[in-house]
C-alpha cells in the first residue's frame, strides 16, 4: 500500500520557495525490473518533508523509516535533517548488509560493469556539520562500524577498476 499527500502554498522565486508539506508512506512494497531475476521486497518507507514558510533553510526532512530487502539481506535506515542550507543538523542511522554482486540481479548495470563484494553497516550519527568542519568532534556523535569484504568494481569508463580485499571503519 502507498499513500502520498501534501500541500504547496506560496510563490516560487530566485530567493524563496513555496511553503509545503509532503508525506509519503509505503508498506509491504516491492519492485522488480522485468528482465532481472531478483526483486527488492519488503519495502517500507515513511517520509515527511516540511517547510512552514518558504525559507529554504527551514525545511525539515524526516525519513522516519526505510526498510527493504535486497535478495536475502535486510536494510534499515532513518534520517532527519534540519537547517539543510546553513548548517545541516542530522540524526540518522543505517543498518544492513549489501551483497554488491546481487545488485546486477536487482538493478540493470551498464554493459561492461562488474560489481562484487559485501558491505555490512551498523552506523549511527547525530550532530551539526559545522561541528565536524570546526573540528569540535565532541559535539558530533558518531558510532558503529562499516565492514567491506572483497569489494570490486570495474566498468568501461573505469577500466582499471578498484579492489578492496578488506576494510573496516
Amino acid at each position: 500500500t502507498m499513500s502520498f499527500s501534501g500541500t504547496v502554498k506560496g510563490v516560487y522565486s530566485d530567493t524563496r520557495i513555496p511553503a509545503f508539506n509532503i508525506q509519503l508512506a509505503i508498506a509491504g512494497g516491492m519492485f522488480q525490473y522485468p528482465d532481472l531475476p531478483e526483486p527488492v521486497s519488503d519495502v517500507n518507507l515513511n517520509v515527511d518533508v516540511q517547510n512552514p514558510d518558504g525559507i529554504t533553510d527551514h525545511t525539515v526532512i524526516n525519513v522516519k523509516q526505510l526498510h527493504l530487502r535486497m535478495g536475502s539481506n535486510p536494510f534499515d535506515a532513518h534520517l532527519t535533517v534540519q537547517t539543510p542550507v546553513s548548517d545541516p543538523d542530522i540524526d540518522g542511522a543505517v543498518k544492513g548488509t549489501l551483497n554488491l554482486s546481487d545488485i546486477s540481479r536487482i538493478y540493470p548495470l551498464e554493459k561492461g560493469t562488474s560489481l562484487g563484494g559485501v558491505l555490512s553497516m551498523d552506523i549511527q550519527a547525530a550532530g551539526r556539520l559545522s561541528a565536524v568542519e570546526n573540528k569540535k568532534y565532541d559535539q558530533f556523535k558518531a558510532s558503529g562500524q562499516a565492514v567491506a569484504q572483497n569489494i570490486a568494481y570495474q566498468s568501461t569508463s573505469f577500466p582499471q577498476g578498484i579492489r578492496i580485499p578488506q576494510g573496516t571503519l
